[in-house]
């Protein structure tokens, strides 16, 4: 009854939020005739800002994908996490900082604070590639793992010092997730979701790498007709099965050494290099002793 009960009022919780939303917020800015942004008026220098920005990132999205969204793309601008929140009945993962309602041609981004404000046009970009994902694919046939991968990547997000070192961790300890498992990326917690969204933009760098991007998009929109096998078959000549075992040994190769990164492995390294240095330190003072003594031996007379 419950499950009965949450199928029935969220589409219309929905609906009342992203309807009435337009309502509450004081001022609406249309750009390139598709793109609908609502927020609060005292943040219109952050809006026209934010769309300057994303202006060049926006035409590379489109001319990869080679479309055009014919629905207009609702962008909602909140300044708190409370307010954020307001847009879902479950809530959102408390990692995110937007969220894109793909059927519905929805984005949600919170601009809590000067970090966040800082990376606004990065999320944007990357909300807006799944935007055009759901509209390649209206069956919703593209992996997770595939989707933040892509969304990565077009939105130019390289993977940091900290996210190669962490995948550098889990092929130590042997906690590499194969790509499919990351499709429970909403339940996992922010150190799970941090590598997981690593895994999946390595994933993609290393099929760009192999294949390029045209057999990216290829490989995309096979995903309608067949299953992932098939349509990595069909776009690359390889299966998935051969192209994550591919993957496996790029990352191997690619980012285990790093595992020695690790602060605390740095630590101990400094430690052991300051024992040696210590260590060299008391043998060569103990050498130079030593020839003192000969040298006073040689040049003294004993009597007996």
């Amino acid at each position: 009854m419950l499950r009965l009960l949450k199928i029935i009022i969220f589409p219309l919780l929905v609906f009342f939020l992203l309807g009435g939303r337009s309502i509450a917020q004081n001022s609406v800015k249309t750009y390139r005739g598709i793109y609908n942004f609502y927020f609060p008026q005292a943040d219109s220098l952050l809006v026209y800002n934010l769309i300057e920005k994303i202006d060049p990132g926006i035409t590379a999205i489109e001319n990869f994908f080679d479309l055009k969204p014919t629905i207009p793309v609702q962008i909602y601008l909140t300044k708190s996490q409370a307010e954020f929140e307001s847009y879902s009945v479950d809530g959102f993962p408390e990692w995110a900082q937007a969220i894109a309602f793909v059927n519905k041609r929805v984005i949600i981004l919170r601009a809590a604070n000067g970090d966040e404000v800082i990376r606004l046009p990065q999320v944007l970009l990357h909300e807006l590639v799944h935007i055009y994902l759901g509209i390649l694919s209206p069956k919703k046939r593209i992996p997770t793992w595939l989707h933040e991968g892509i969304a990565q990547y077009l939105s130019h997000e390289g993977l940091t010092m900290d996210e190669q070192v962490l995948i550098a961790n889990a092929l130590y300890s042997d906690k590499i997730n194969y790509l499919m498992a990351l499709d429970s990326l909403f339940a996992f917690n922010p150190l799970q979701a941090r590598l997981a969204y690593a895994l999946a933009r390595s994933s993609v760098d290393y099929f760009v790498q192999q294949y390029g991007l045209d057999a990216l998009l290829q490989t995309l929109k096979a995903l309608n007709t067949y299953s992932v096998n098939k349509a990595f078959l069909h776009a690359t000549g390889r299966d998935f099965i051969d192209f994550e075992r591919g993957w496996f040994g790029y990352i191997d190769e690619k980012y285990s050494w790093m595992f020695l990164i690790n602060a605390e492995n740095i630590v101990w390294a400094v430690l052991v290099l300051l024992f040696f240095t210590a260590w060299i330190r008391i043998r060569f003072k103990n050498r130079k002793t030593r020839n003192s003594w000969e040298d006073d031996i040689e040049t003294n007379e004993f009597f007996d």
